[in-house]
């Protein structure tokens, strides 16, 4: 359980870091200039992305512990909240207010799960790891962002590679979970 949080918040992490970075340059890429305003929305939304790639580990934990009634419980209370939100906030911010309606939303989902399974299920999670990835999230968000103007195709690796070296250099995951990524393929 926990190297699987591990892994996934690195991943998800990093996911993250690119899309804040490169939203522009992805939506235009995508869709063409017409689009550009939908970046905004992009940016918020990939923190959905973000809290769907922390309840993995634990939503299939809840699975496996015969608990998955919890889990769908969950995204029962979440609903409500998202429809309201969604009431409040798309008339003042249109777009942008469903987007952030759906991330509170998520945050409630991974918040009730993690605390449930470290209440019920009796499993904590070490989070050293998850904070070693967010300051490198964090620092190489800051790199790219200073990187702006070069072009997405050479701007993007160079961040995945930095990224990536600061996670195997802080150990932010191990090189046995690096081990079991590759030989899993995942």
């Amino acid at each position: 359980y926990q190297k699987t949080f591990d892994i996934l918040s690195v991943c998800g992490i990093l996911l993250t870091v690119l899309v804040l970075a490169f939203s522009d340059k992805i939506i235009i890429l995508l869709f063409g200039a017409d689009f550009i305003r939908s970046a905004i929305s992009f940016r918020i939304l990939i923190f959905s992305a973000l809290f769907v790639y922390l309840a993995i580990g634990s939503g299939s934990l809840l699975i496996v512990t015969d608990r998955q009634i919890v889990s769908m419980w969950f995204y029962i209370l979440a609903a409500p909240l998202n429809i309201v939100l969604n009431l409040i906030l798309i008339p003042r911010f249109g777009f942008m207010g469903a987007a952030i309606s759906n991330v509170v939303a998520m945050f409630l989902v991974i918040f009730l799960t993690l605390h449930y399974v470290s209440v019920k299920v009796k499993i904590s999670l070490e989070t050293t790891k998850i904070r070693k990835a967010i300051v490198i999230g964090l620092v190489t968000l800051g790199v790219l962002f200073y990187l702006k103007d070069l072009k997405l195709f050479i701007s993007m690796p160079l961040g995945i590679l930095l990224y990536s070296f600061l996670v195997i250099f802080l150990k932010a995951i191990d090189t046995d979970d690096i081990i079991l990524l590759v030989k899993r393929k995942i």
